[in-house]
């Protein structure tokens, strides 16, 4: 899903490649979600974040600076990582 460009202006590897960031919660709620899970709540979504363990980046100071958008919502968890695949299996609910 992250790696497909189609989907970049609604969801997108961060700039780092060590999160996520759904940049369109309402498109990706319509479109995105319906496709990959049985429903299409965002709030759910990010409940089922939160079990694995993934945490939504919170920034401060100079950082505070929306560099995706105002509405963005941007996600991490240590062992996301783009093209760290082998990773992905030490993903687990808590």
């Amino acid at each position: 899903l992250l790696e497909d460009e189609r989907h970049a202006l609604i969801v997108s590897w961060g700039v780092s490649g060590d999160s996520f960031v759904v940049k369109d919660q309402s498109e990706f709620a319509k479109s995105i979600l319906p496709m990959h899970f049985k429903h299409s709540n965002f709030a759910s979504f990010v409940r089922q974040l939160n079990k694995y363990d993934f945490h939504k980046v919170k920034r401060s100071g100079e950082d505070n600076a929306p560099i995706y958008g105002e509405q963005a919502w941007e996600f991490r968890h240590p062992m996301f990582l783009r093209k760290r695949y082998d990773l992905l299996e030490s993903i687990r609910r808590k």
